[in-house]
């Protein structure tokens, strides 16, 4: 039998003759239950009519599974079968189904419905298993500490208040958010308390603000690898200034199985597992010597420090054995004449991985309170430090492309989504400048067999010298296509190239225009280079034409290689 004090709908279980059991809903409808000594005749002809008993009645003779059974225009009651001698009826007023609305529009995990004085007449599932059975439920005030006389003042003055309780079940502690309403139904007055458990959301909080300050540890943790170039060294630093005043007893680094680092050992320990990205098969444990195990379940800011430091000593580990793997690469380099490609590739990893960190420590910083000016340098820093990590990335691949390593992939794509991503990824930088920036595609979804990703490489660094050079105006890109080629125009109302440089000296490497090296946030000059050997590869044309403050620029692609 379903827990019928969980419904909110009146259910009384029947039989051919008596009333076995109500829930409590329908006690507060129907009041002389113990009059009519559960008689369910006397019951049902009293508070309705004989037709109505008559039928139900009939319905149970006739051993029907369901029957519906009207009873005036407000009520009609469902006979639902329960087994082969008992049955439940099941009230529907237009009273209590407005109750119901009123529950349904509340996002909620606890419902309790009280009188206006807080005698209880009900309590969902959520309500009573949260509390179990050690509790007295007749009034709220039993559970909670309540004030219902200031809920009652608060919901006349405002139509509807909340409060926050904190209260502890089986020496747990639990907070519920309850939103509380009142409504009337048959002129009773009723609070309805819709509860929502917020005890993940408080702990999480504690454990966010113990975090917190763990961000002084962590910032410490860095100034220490920077001043460091062993790990051994780095380590004995760690330990001695920053895990023992975590109360850490000791740690041990364990490189494929052979201790590196050893302090003091205890017989428990949580290990910390990484992967080289330049030996996968090397595996590296940070191991923590603990008093006791449970000391990181009841300290997660803890745990999570922990891996934040160790996870920064890994990334120094990998820098010290890059640097050592750079050098015999460098050596091999110079052997077979590829010095500079080797040197490139390597040197870009060597700077992205610490500006990846500082970008990283950055957006930590942004997550406080920080005054304006303090943002402001945190942007140009952000900014400056994006910018470099582009600059060594157009570097590698132009030397990926002298050197051969760059390939042309055909696939089946849409210009028209290639020409969204690039847009939508320099939004905020034309927001920025406020400048405006017009897209005109004169015929959607046209569909190429093409190189998408060197496409995509020439729209951007196309588009992104017209953002960098225009102060002001706008930048218009458009989309033309004619028999079996397509044409990107950019055109912008920047600053400009001279003629001369168009013809002569634009797409060499690393040359600036007179007028471009009197701007601020120029760039290495190897942006045109890149497009003019991509277009190349993909057997197109590239035109320039600029005046003192407009530039255009076409590029001519076959649809198909």
């Amino acid at each position: 039998m379903e827990n019928i004090e969980y419904s909110i709908i009146p259910i009384i279980i029947v039989n051919k003759e008596k009333i076995i059991a109500i829930n409590s809903i329908a006690k507060e409808l129907f009041n002389n239950f113990e009059e009519y000594n559960y008689s369910l005749k006397s019951f049902v002809e009293k508070e309705f009519n004989k037709k109505v008993f008559v039928n139900i009645k009939k319905a149970i003779k006739e051993n029907k599974e369901k029957e519906i059974i009207n009873i005036n225009n407000n009520l009609f009651c469902l006979l639902e079968k329960y087994n082969n001698d008992n049955y439940y009826l099941k009230l529907y007023d237009i009273s209590y189904l407005k109750l119901q609305e009123e529950i349904n529009n509340l996002t909620t995990d606890i419902i309790i419905i009280t009188r206006t004085n807080g005698e209880m007449i009900y309590g969902n599932k959520s309500y009573f298993l949260l509390l179990h059975a050690n509790k007295e439920r007749n009034n709220i005030t039993n559970t909670f500490e309540v004030n219902i006389k200031k809920i009652i003042e608060d919901i006349e003055k405002n139509g509807i208040t909340s409060i926050n309780i904190k209260f502890d079940v089986n020496n747990i502690t639990i907070y519920i958010s309850f939103l509380i309403k009142k409504i009337t139904i048959k002129d009773k007055e009723y609070l309805i308390f819709s509860g929502k458990n917020i005890t993940e959301l408080i702990e999480y909080q504690k454990v966010l603000s113990e975090y917190l300050k763990n961000q002084t540890i962590i910032m410490e943790s860095f100034e220490i690898l920077i001043k460091n170039k062993s790990i051994e060294k780095i380590l004995e630093e760690i330990e001695k200034k920053i895990i023992k005043n975590m109360n850490i007893e000791g740690i041990e680094f364990i490189e494929n199985g052979k201790s590196i680092y050893s302090s003091t050992k205890t017989k428990y320990y949580y290990d910390i597992n990484f992967s080289p990205s330049l030996d996968p098969e090397k595996k590296i444990i940070f191991r923590i010597y603990l008093k006791d195990i449970k000391f990181l379940l009841q300290n997660l800011h803890i745990k999570e420090s922990l891996i934040y430091i160790f996870t920064n000593i890994f990334n120094t580990y990998e820098k010290i054995i890059f640097i050592n793997r750079l050098k015999e690469e460098r050596d091999k380099a110079l052997k077979a004449d590829k010095l500079k490609s080797c040197f490139l590739s390597n040197l870009s990893h060597e700077i992205r991985t610490p500006l990846n960190g500082i970008i990283g420590f950055l957006q930590l910083i942004e997550s406080d309170n920080v005054k304006p000016e303090m943002q402001e340098y945190i942007n140009i820093i952000k900014e400056s430090s994006e910018r470099l990590i582009r600059n060594i990335e157009n570097i590698l691949y132009l030397s990926k492309i002298e050197t051969g390593d760059v390939k042309v992939r055909k696939q089946n794509f849409v210009i028209d989504e290639v020409i969204d991503e690039v847009v939508k990824k320099y939004k905020k930088s034309v927001d920025e400048k406020k400048i405006s920036l017009e897209l005109i595609l004169k015929n959607k979804n046209k569909k190429l067999n093409n190189d998408r990703e060197k496409i995509k490489k020439i729209i951007t660094e196309i588009l992104d010298n017209s953002i960098k050079f225009t102060e002001k105006g706008k930048i218009t890109l458009s989309l033309e296509d004619e028999d079996n080629i397509i044409r990107i125009i950019v055109k912008d109302t920047g600053i400009g190239i001279p003629k001369e440089d168009i013809k002569d000296s634009i797409f060499e490497k690393f040359f600036q225009s007179e007028n471009i090296k009197s701007k601020k946030n120029y760039g290495l000059g190897i942006g045109l280079p890149i497009v003019k050997k991509l277009i190349n590869m993909l057997h197109g044309k590239i035109k320039i034409e600029s005046s003192e403050n407009n530039t255009s620029i076409t590029i001519t692609i076959p649809r198909e290689l």
